[in-house]
């Protein structure tokens, strides 16, 4: 027999659900998890695929002989106790590994093995600017651009002195153009 612990809470419309499944038997156990909340099944994902044992329904695993298997999924379902229940259980063949869809010859398996089908960024050239720019300020720029996390309150306030010192510049130089036909 298995044991199942269970957490719900309600944020912004969504149930976040955790779960602990606690085999104490001396045998590892397949174990069938179901979802019992009144909504679709938003299980973890990996590389935009449900993650291995995941369905439209709930979880399906092996959990080790006196081991714990963390569990969590997303409903769009106001949340209700028990958010799941285990619906069977039955002892485990040879000993799997935990992501066993990457022994498959499935797409979602190939998906999950090799991950992203994108170059890295170095390998894509960037589109050049018309107008020269230094190269400290590209530099800077573009460090800020590759990365991945958003700048912080520091470099926004640089970014806005820079952009009003660019953009009061810019009228200026167009204030001073001559006019076609000025013979300056």
């Amino acid at each position: 027999m298995v044991d199942l612990d269970w957490r719900v809470e309600a944020q912004a419309g969504v149930s976040l659900v955790e779960l602990t499944v606690h085999n104490p038997g001396r045998t590892a156990r397949r174990v069938r998890v179901a979802n019992r909340l009144d909504g679709a099944v938003w299980p973890p994902r990996r590389e935009g695929v449900a993650a291995a044992g995941w369905d439209d329904g709930g979880f399906e695993g092996v959990v080790a002989a006196g081991g714990r298997r963390a569990l969590g999924y997303a409903s769009p379902a106001a949340p209700t106790e028990p958010p799941a229940e285990v619906v069977w259980t039955e002892r485990a063949g040879v000993a799997e590994p935990a992501d066993r869809s990457a022994l498959r010859a499935t797409p979602d398996g190939v998906v999950r093995t090799l991950g992203a089908a994108r170059p890295p960024a170095d390998a894509v050239p960037r589109p050049t600017e018309p107008d020269p720019v230094p190269d400290a300020v590209e530099s800077w720029l573009g460090a800020l651009d590759d990365r991945s996390t958003a700048p912080t309150a520091a470099e926004r306030e640089a970014l806005e002195v820079v952009a009003r010192r660019a953009g009061a510049l810019a009228d200026r130089s167009a204030d001073e153009r001559p006019s076609p036909g000025d013979s300056r």
